[in-house]
């Protein structure tokens, strides 16, 4: 890609950001459309990674898309132009991924703690 296409990008792709902090639909829809693939290869990665084969994509993706349209899109705005929009959405997606899986380890950890104690309470004469 020349210099000229990539500032075109950015300059497409900071409207869009715009656009879509602003609650234009079309926008996010157009944002999800061209996205999507890079989210869902990014939450597959992370997931492998970490080994956590229980926890679908879908349910990875669905957490990066609420956390980047949170609070008017704040994590979308964040994003400068400084690398590629692709490259901010990689790191934005694994950090969420990561809390993402962190969060249902302890949870399953806590869970699992509470059925042990209800099976030994149980036993108790």
């Amino acid at each position: 890609m020349q210099t000229s296409d990539l500032e075109r990008q950015r300059l497409e792709h900071h409207v869009l950001v715009r656009e879509c902090a602003a609650g234009n639909a079309t926008n996010r829809d157009l944002f999800v459309s061209e996205f999507d693939r890079l989210l869902g290869a990014t939450a597959l990665a992370v997931r492998n990674s970490r080994g956590a084969k229980n926890v679908e994509i879908d349910e990875l993706k669905q957490h990066i898309y609420l956390q980047l349209f949170e609070d008017d899109c704040r994590r979308l705005r964040a994003w400068r132009g400084d690398a590629k929009l692709s490259t901010y959405l990689v790191q934005v997606s694994r950090n969420s991924c990561v809390d993402y899986l962190r969060k249902q380890a302890k949870y399953q950890w806590v869970e699992g703690a509470l059925e042990e104690d209800a099976a030994q309470t149980a036993s108790v004469p």
